[in-house]
């Protein structure tokens, strides 16, 4: 395996690198490295490649005016299927007190106007966290059946985008300042496991592409790297 220089791309020749101390010597540069590091880089680099040779399922990759970028399929059928049902039943339930004195007429019990949507200030600020709630459930629901999640590299900006046609949540990143593109696991949780994401070294940590699974996740990352240039191998 050919150890390669990080910053020109180039062969750095045996000589210039000792296995027992653990130094690599660029002769194009003069900076020293970490031999492993560029062990593991190189073939990170070449893991990438078999990747990006073998798209997975539900990704799109497109070229536009405002960048190269993948879009990932969010769908989740056992998430979707549970959230629809709940989404229903939670909505229906809010129908009851909201809707039904309206289908028992137009005026309340003392015979008097009826209180507006059915239910008087009080209980239209009791039943407000409820709605929203509802209106929650209603996106998740949207996002599990019909969501994606869309990565885009436009000149020096990262931008990532996760909703339902154009309604969403978008973030930017300054791509010039990451230095590093992994996997890593993060402190959610599901089914008792930690959730992995794919994580930005901007040198802070950011997290991107949580829940699109591990196979989406991997050549995501992969693209990433490959786009921005962070591979050895050029």
């Amino acid at each position: 395996m050919d150890i390669m220089c990080p910053e020109t791309g180039r062969v750095i020749p045996p000589e210039n690198y000792n296995v027992r101390t653990d130094l690599a010597i660029s002769p194009f540069t003069g900076k020293q490295y970490k031999l492993s590091e560029l062990i593991a880089e190189r073939a990170r680099g070449d893991e990438d490649l078999e990747l990006l040779s073998n798209p997975p399922s539900g990704l799109r990759e497109h070229q536009g005016i405002d960048g190269s970028a993948v879009s990932v399929s969010t769908r989740n059928l056992p998430i979707a299927l549970f959230m629809t049902v709940f989404t229903v039943f939670w909505n229906s339930g809010l129908l009851v007190p909201l809707v039904g004195p309206w289908l028992g007429g137009m005026t309340g019990e003392d015979g008097g106007p009826a209180p507006k949507f059915g239910v008087d200030l009080f209980m239209t600020l009791f039943f407000t966290p409820f709605i929203l709630c509802g209106i929650g459930t209603f996106m998740y629901a949207l996002m599990a059946w019909f969501g994606r999640f869309r990565v885009t590299v436009n000149g020096t900006q990262l931008i990532t985008f996760r909703g339902v046609g154009s309604i969403g949540f978008r973030r930017r990143f300054d791509a010039t300042r990451i230095q590093k593109i992994t996997i890593e696991q993060t402190s959610i949780s599901h089914n008792d496991s930690p959730m992995k994401a794919i994580t930005l070294w901007i040198p802070e940590k950011k997290n991107i592409g949580l829940g699109i699974g591990d196979v989406r996740q991997a050549y995501l990352a992969a693209w990433l790297r490959n786009e921005l240039g962070l591979n050895q191998e050029k």
